[in-house]
């Protein structure tokens, strides 16, 4: 009896020395090491990572004990989505700990990896192990935690289809807005809000916030617009913002801010007509007269029109005497500028075509080139006097006319008469 009871204290003494190299994992932080062995995962870097980038796992080792601790050597055990750099070994010998080796005195060490480009988000696991004098730890790691997570929460705005492209005041224009999410995980409640505060626009049928709810990894939705422009909206384009506000799977709020252009656009609009003639003293072409035609341009539109150039073309039924073009400039909305050309009128009567040629440019700088035809009057005299539009001829002019006639009759006769006299 007394024999095992001695057997027993011998064999307690043994096992002392190895409970004391157990390992502990301290209680409410991420150190596990031998009972005077301390570890502690310091950091990754950077922080999250995102998928197919880089890292490094930064780790601290510390002796708490009062005896030194020698040949430690770490393993890291890693699984997908990590693997070492091809610089990098599994297996880091850091030496000795000296005894009370610790804070800035302790012993740091780390390794670098690369991130699987289609890895998941979110918080992934590897494992480390050593061993101390040669002997494998006693207890088993708590896997370690990487946070893989893309950094900026990409959602995208597609190309932007405006139905009709631009938008005409007191009209409605669609606008859709394609939205795809980029990113490697879920993204919920998504809100695309448009601010028209202070803009020519006015929702129909909804409000400014369309709601598209859960968008997936790679997916892609559309949001729905249909606005109408004010009828005094000015022609421009107005950059109007827009936020995409959503949730990620660790239902954190983000929102994506920018602007869209929505050009606003009337088609220039203008009245061309003949404003006078100048024709000696008349107000009227006879044939085979030469006189002035003044060309009127009024711009009716409300968008500006710039760069106005008139040219008169040629025709078989006028010589034109000046130059046949001239440059007008620029002309604002209910401007009016007119053009001013000399002409030749041919022996003809009736109306004759004026082919007016005329380029400009809108408010986009849209060049333009048209032909008018306006259509010029000419009288004969009888017609002219008849409606008043050249004065008629009074009786004197009529009676001096036929006394003159008279005169020369009777001067005819009397000269005949004498020759006759002469001549017997």
């Amino acid at each position: 009896m007394k024999y095992n009871i001695l057997i027993a204290i011998l064999l307690l003494f043994v096992l002392i020395p190895s409970v004391s190299g157990a390992i502990i994992i301290s209680e409410g932080q991420k150190s596990i090491g031998l009972k005077d062995l301390k570890i502690t995962f310091l950091n990754q870097d950077p922080d999250p990572v995102e998928p197919g980038e880089q890292l490094k796992v930064k780790f601290r080792a510390e002796n708490m004990g009062s005896y030194r601790i020698e040949d430690i050597e770490f393993e890291i055990i890693l699984d997908y989505p990590f693997e070492l750099l091809s610089i990098e070994k599994a297996k880091i010998n850091i030496g000795t700990l000296d005894a009370s080796q610790r804070g800035k005195d302790s012993a740091i060490f780390d390794w670098k990896l690369r991130v699987d480009p289609d890895a998941i988000e979110g918080r992934n696991e590897f494992e480390l192990r050593y061993t101390v004098e040669g002997r494998a730890a006693a207890i088993k790691f708590e896997p370690f935690m990487v946070n893989v997570r893309t950094r900026d929460i990409i959602l995208s705005v597609g190309d932007i289809k405006m139905t009709p492209e631009k938008a005409v005041p007191g009209q409605e224009i669609d606008i859709e807005f394609p939205v795809v999410n980029l990113a490697d995980s879920d993204v919920d409640d998504v809100r695309v809000v448009l601010d028209l505060e202070g803009f020519p626009f006015a929702t129909v049928g909804s409000t400014n916030e369309q709601v598209l709810k859960m968008l997936k990894r790679r997916e892609s939705a559309v949001a729905k617009f249909t606005l109408v422009a004010d009828t005094e909206a000015a022609l421009k384009t107005h950059n109007i913002p827009i936020a995409i506000r959503f949730k990620d799977k660790f239902d954190e709020d983000h929102e994506l801010t920018g602007k869209f252009g929505i050009p606003v656009y009337e088609e220039p609009d203008y009245r061309l007509t003949i404003a006078d003639v100048e024709v000696g003293k008349g107000e009227v072409f006879l044939p085979d007269t030469k006189g002035q035609v003044v060309i009127a341009f009024s711009n009716t539109g409300r968008g500006d029109i710039n760069a106005l150039n008139i040219k008169l073309l040629p025709s078989d039924d006028y010589t034109i005497i000046t130059k046949d073009e001239l440059y007008v400039g620029d002309l604002e909305s209910d401007d009016y500028e007119t053009a001013e050309f000399d002409i030749f009128v041919r022996k003809v009567i009736g109306d004759i075509p004026l082919d007016v040629e005329l380029t400009y440019k809108d408010s986009e700088n849209t060049k333009f080139e048209e032909q008018v035809q306006l259509v010029l009057k000419v009288y004969n005299k009888r017609e002219a006097a008849k409606l008043g539009l050249i004065p008629k001829k009074g009786p004197a002019g009529s009676i001096i006319v036929l006394l003159i006639i008279i005169g020369a009759g009777y001067w005819y006769y009397k000269r005949q008469k004498k020759q006759k006299k002469k001549k017997k």
